[in-house]
């Protein structure tokens, strides 16, 4: 009985502190703007890395029928990401390549393809390797897929999640690329912010406190189980 008790206390030392503090720094830190504002960037501002990537990618998408569709910067955006698209000439695909800077020595690259469904929802697989743990919102079905590391695997993935997910809609008219994105992320975060996970704080949305625990803990024993649990159930 004395030892139970002894490890119980030592881990509300170790864990309390972090498991009530964590979620509430990064409630104070974590902020999106509520509106995205990306411009075009020329390719002369690109860092060397990103060319390369680029190439790289643009040559494997290519073979896979895409074509550019452009580049720009996200201005007001967490790290300011630098994304490059490609699209499906007959199709409502995109493929999106997103490069952010974390440190003066390091940049992070992620792909992601999304596609429009004839019921309007929006399928997007993506292989962000640190995906935030949030929840399902309503017109959105987003996978993360870290271990498709390679254009060709990422979009076998998509490709089986389109089988499963119904008709695409109809190839529309080609819109510009920050603007296609910008609109795409801002009614992502408002459907977040209707499940309670945002609020409007001024200009930028503020994680709440149900957020602020969903995404500090959301991916961490025994959260996530309980978290994949309660989405079993439709309750997350």
């Amino acid at each position: 009985m004395i030892p139970l008790v002894l490890i119980t206390l030592v881990g509300l030392v170790l864990l309390g502190p972090p498991l009530f503090f964590g979620p509430r720094l990064l409630r104070a830190k974590a902020t999106e703007t509520a509106q995205a504002r990306l411009v075009p960037i020329p390719e002369a501002n690109f860092p060397p890395e990103l060319k390369t990537r680029r190439d790289e990618v643009g040559q494997q998408l290519q073979t896979l029928g895409f074509v550019p569709w452009g580049q720009a910067h996200g201005q007001n955006l967490p790290g300011a990401p630098t994304l490059i698209g490609w699209r499906l000439p007959e199709a409502p695909t995109v493929a999106v390549l997103a490069f952010t800077r974390r440190s003066p020595e390091r940049g992070t690259f992620s792909l992601g393809f999304e596609s429009g469904l004839e019921s309007g929802e929006r399928l997007i697989t993506r292989n962000l390797p640190s995906p935030r743990p949030m929840p399902a919102v309503s017109g959105f079905d987003v996978e993360h897929w870290p271990g498709a590391t390679t254009p060709e695997a990422l979009w076998a993935v998509h490709q089986r999640r389109l089988g499963r997910a119904g008709p695409l809609a109809a190839a529309g008219p080609i819109e510009p690329m920050e603007q296609a994105l910008a609109q795409a992320r801002d009614r992502l975060l408002a459907a977040y912010q209707q499940r309670g996970l945002y609020e409007i704080d001024g200009e930028r949305l503020r994680l709440t406190r149900a957020g602020s625990w969903r995404l500090a803990w959301g991916s961490t024993p025994p959260f996530r189980e309980l978290l994949r649990l309660a989405q079993w159930f439709g309750r997350a």
